[in-house]
């Protein structure tokens, strides 16, 4: 979401300036310099830390939702760790059930979800939950 957020603030920049100047010319004298370098800064932090994604996965594995299987969250730059790191076991024979140890939860490829069997929950990686029952008519009204 990071990198997306970038991206889209970096083409759209040149614009907010120049629509920003126009609507508070002594605002923009003032603060414009300093806002514009913070939000670079901000970039070079995530850069820094292995990039966006990195960040991303960091923090969903601080919530106890770590990425799914099919991304890594390790910088290929970054030397491998001298603790094993904990890794997702596939857990179904279709390959889309994993399940990541440390947190005893469950990631479903096929939906893109994470699954809790204690809470009995599906959730996503920005919070939202649902139940089992939500799920499946969610799959059978998209055509999962």
């Amino acid at each position: 979401m990071g990198a997306s957020a970038y991206k889209a603030y970096k083409a759209s920049q040149p614009a907010i300036d120049a629509m920003w100047k126009l609507l508070d010319p002594k605002s923009h004298a003032a603060a414009a310099d300093k806002t514009f370098q913070a939000i670079t800064d901000v970039k070079e932090v995530g850069k820094s830390m292995g990039g966006w994604n990195a960040m991303g996965q960091f923090g969903q594995e601080v919530a106890g939702r770590p990425a799914g299987p099919s991304q890594s969250y390790l910088n290929p730059a970054t030397p491998a760790p001298a603790e094993p790191v904990a890794e997702w076991v596939q857990a179904d024979e279709a390959g889309y059930l994993f399940y990541w140890a440390p947190t005893q939860q469950f990631y479903d490829s096929h939906y893109s979800l994470y699954y809790d069997p204690a809470s009995e929950l599906y959730y996503d990686g920005s919070g939202a939950q649902w139940t089992q029952q939500e799920v499946e008519e969610w799959a059978a009204q998209s055509g999962f």
